[in-house]
C-alpha cells in the first residue's frame, strides 16, 4: 500500500512531464496505423452494447 500511494502521488508530476514530450512524437506515428484497424473493431463492439443500454 505505501508503494501504491507513492505511485499515485507521483502520477500527476509524471504525466505533466511525460505527456507533452511523448504525445507529439507518438500520436502522428501511432494514429494513422492504429485508427483504420482500431476504429472498426471498437465501433462494432462498443456501439451495439451502448445502443442496447440506452
Amino acid at each position: 500500500l505505501p508503494t501504491y500511494l507513492s505511485i499515485y502521488s507521483y502520477l500527476p508530476t509524471y504525466l505533466s512531464t511525460y505527456l507533452p514530450t511523448y504525445l507529439p512524437t507518438y500520436l502522428p506515428t501511432y494514429l494513422p496505423t492504429c485508427l483504420p484497424t482500431y476504429l472498426p473493431t471498437y465501433l462494432s463492439t462498443y456501439l451495439p452494447t451502448y445502443l442496447r443500454t440506452r
